[in-house]
């Protein structure tokens, strides 16, 4: 199985709305979680690619500012907060998270 379609499945345990690089005519549902690769991050020795992390943008876009799902997000191994925002009414929380 790739990483990527592990990786969805951990998203899936936190809500059943996860959205993989969704296009603007998806409706989704709220709270859901939205999710993109980002750059992956590649550590070089002597000139030589030796170690890959996938590298992910996620998302957590909840009506409700203390939301459980960014909580569970922030407590993962290798979560990062990244940074919140407001857009229709809809509290965007931000991570990068490697996997």
């Amino acid at each position: 199985m790739d990483r990527r379609n592990e990786f969805s499945k951990l998203l899936h345990t936190l809500t059943p709305n996860v959205y993989f690089k969704p296009n603007e005519n998806r409706s989704m549902k709220y709270p859901c979680i939205v999710y993109e690769r980002a750059y992956p991050n590649v550590m070089y020795s002597d000139n030589l690619k030796y170690k890959k992390f996938d590298r992910y943008q996620v998302t957590v876009i909840d009506r409700n500012a203390d939301s459980s799902i960014a909580n569970s997000i922030d407590e993962l191994k290798f979560s990062s907060f990244d940074r919140e925002f407001v857009s229709d009414g809809l509290i965007h929380h931000v991570f990068t998270i490697y996997f």
